[in-house]
């Protein structure tokens, strides 16, 4: 299991560091070469990308190879006071309804029914 999710990371990061034009950008300056990612730990060597980045130029973390105008343009719900821009596909956000709708039909929670959401999310900030 290891091994094939070391593969997937190294996966990842090959096409990050050749279309996402942040990614491209954070390898070039960083001198990161492709061939020192060989282990979960090896992720470290990526620079961590805070919300800031995003909320500013979120364009930089589309793949290149998708055409903007195409993509549908969606923000998150911002429960931090931040909402973030994100881009996808319509196939994507078909996709991701999907599986949503499909564990609530596990529940036997029809459409347009109440029901109460609860999420393992971090209310407090760490620094209290």
């Amino acid at each position: 299991m290891l091994l094939f999710t070391v593969e997937k990371l190294k996966r990842i990061v090959k096409i990050a560091s050749e279309y996402v034009p942040y990614y491209k950008e954070v390898f070039n300056i960083e001198k990161i070469n492709l061939d020192s990612i060989c282990s979960l730990g090896d992720i470290e060597k990526i620079p961590l990308l805070s919300k800031e980045i995003v909320k500013k130029s979120p364009e930089m973390f589309v793949d290149e190879r998708f055409n903007l105008k195409k993509l549908v343009k969606r923000f998150t719900s911002g429960t931090t006071g931040n909402p973030l821009t994100v881009y996808c596909r319509n196939e994507d956000l078909r996709r991701n309804y999907s599986f949503f709708l499909r564990t609530r039909s596990w529940c036997d929670i029809k459409m347009g029914e109440r029901r109460a959401t609860f999420y393992g999310r971090v209310i407090i900030p760490q620094q209290q």
